[in-house]
């Protein structure tokens, strides 16, 4: 296994000197480390810790019960509730009766539902000071390096998400390096960053404290194209069995549940702590504002109205199959009242999309209409959350985004993610900025209108997402069609 090269490696010893030797070795196999003297009032927040090197002394003049409460006290505090997986290397002079009475403990504090120790640790082992330094009196790391082979082997997925936070970090390390061989001085870098912005927005109309984001953005792009080559050229040798094993899977349907693949589409496609300001991706919920009413009291977005009956239940098609379980279990009226089975699943997928699915709308403006100041209308498309637990099939003409495996997780359910090309429009900011709140009637429901200033956007899709959904509403409204007379022999 590769030393995490992230600084996530935190050394806790009350004598620096008894530890010097291993930061030393450490530093130089290129992993940067976090030291603390084990005072509990001064540890700083520290993410994604990754091997924590633990004395189990750390000063205490009392018995091992004392030694391993402060130990435990120090863990709750250091390790953070969302940390990864990581490793404890437990050491002292004395290191046997010590290290069996703090495993015990943190066993029975996650039994107990992680009192102390918000995350368990992955894996955990002890050593003697003495082992971790030569015959000379030098660090050797030799025999601690072995024991955390044995945990995470070459073969284990979790070494290789270690190499690629390691590549990520030479990565940006190379863009700056490469970035500061081409300036002489100071004065130069900051005529630089703002060429930089000039060169993404229109810096006349952009605000002061976003020029520093469009510096930026150049880097960033050159940070995933260089991150792309080290992740396309470096040595897969020792993980040999670990390609293999994957490279199988990959020729094979995975199992892997609804469940788990909308936790991973939500962590890659969405943020879930949005602008608030108006931006690409923003999803915003139809019954939030969308039969906002202007002063009038006519609808400000007519076209919405009839919505439901126009589009969705005409568009979107549930397997049949799957209601007639269902169907069987009703009494023999309510059969009839419905129309019988063949009427079922029309009489399901309409209460499928007015009881248990989300309408949506996705904010789908280009990026330099924001970047350049030169939005003047807001970009709209209507879209559905379909509770996963549902088999959909559709019209490809009139739906897109309805691929079987574009599940996301909201509100901790999963759901397929459903957009129309028909339902495209353009709408005055202004126009949902105001802040008088009205009653509107949203397909047969009464629904109370909030006012604009509290109405925010939900999440946002990320660029590639939203990306691919502009890609195919330009599609479908760019066709050519050809004449065809056709053949009438």
């Amino acid at each position: 296994m590769e030393y995490p090269k992230n600084g996530s490696i935190v050394v806790v010893d009350d004598k620096i000197e008894e530890v010097d030797g291993i930061i030393r070795t450490l530093s130089i196999n290129g992993a940067p480390i976090y030291y603390l003297n084990g005072d509990i009032d001064s540890i700083p927040f520290i993410d994604n810790i990754r091997i924590i090197f633990l004395d189990l002394d750390l000063g205490v003049d009392g018995n091992d019960i004392q030694k391993v409460a402060k130990i435990m006290i120090l863990l709750k505090k250091l390790i953070p509730e969302d940390n990864g997986d990581y490793i404890i290397v437990a050491w002292s002079s004395l290191i046997k009766n010590l290290y069996r009475k703090l495993l015990i403990e943190i066993l029975k504090d996650c039994k107990a539902g992680k009192k102390f120790i918000k995350k368990k640790p992955y894996y955990m082992f002890s050593v003697s000071k003495q082992d971790v330094v030569n015959g000379d009196g030098q660090p050797d790391l030799s025999k601690v390096k072995t024991k955390i082979d044995k945990a995470i082997k070459n073969d284990s997925i979790k070494n290789l998400f270690i190499l690629w936070e390691n590549m990520a970090k030479e990565s940006s390390s190379k863009v700056i390096k490469t970035l500061e061989s081409l300036i002489n001085d100071e004065k130069t870098a900051k005529e630089l960053a703002a060429s930089f912005a000039h060169a993404i927005a229109d810096v006349k109309n952009i605000k002061e404290k976003d020029v520093l984001n469009y510096s930026l953005l150049p880097l960033s792009n050159l940070l995933i194209d260089q991150l792309s080559k080290e992740t396309s050229t470096f040595d897969k040798t020792s993980l040999a069995n670990l390609t293999k094993e994957i490279y199988t899977i990959a020729q094979t349907r995975t199992s892997i549940s609804k469940e788990i693949v909308s936790k991973i589409n939500t962590f890659y496609h969405i943020d879930e702590s949005p602008s608030s300001n108006f931006m690409p991706g923003n999803v915003y919920f139809y019954r939030d504002y969308i039969v906002k009413l202007n002063n009038s009291g006519n609808s400000s977005i007519k076209w919405a109205a009839d919505l439901e009956k126009k589009f969705l239940l005409k568009s979107i098609k549930f397997k049949a199959n799957q209601f007639d379980a269902e169907f069987q279990q009703l009494s023999q009226p309510e059969q009839s009242k419905i129309g019988g089975k063949k009427k079922f699943p029309e009489f399901k997928t309409k209460y499928i999309l007015e009881n248990e699915s989300i309408p949506i709308f996705m904010e789908i403006s280009a990026d330099c209409d924001y970047v350049q100041n030169n939005r003047k209308k807001l970009r709209l498309i209507y879209g559905v959350l379909i509770p996963a637990c549902y088999q959909i099939s559709s019209d490809s003409d009139s739906i897109i985004g309805i691929k079987p495996d574009v599940i996301i997780e909201y509100d901790n359910k999963s759901y397929w993610v459903i957009f129309d090309t028909h339902l495209v429009t353009a709408v005055d900011p202004k126009v949902f900025e105001k802040t008088n709140s009205h009653i509107a009637k949203i397909n047969s429901m009464i629904t109370q209108i909030k006012t604009m200033d509290e109405i925010k956007a939900q999440f946002r899709f990320r660029k590639e997402f939203v990306v691919d959904i502009q890609h195919k509403v330009a599609s479908h409204f760019s066709r050519p069609g050809f004449f065809n007379m056709g053949d009438y022999s």
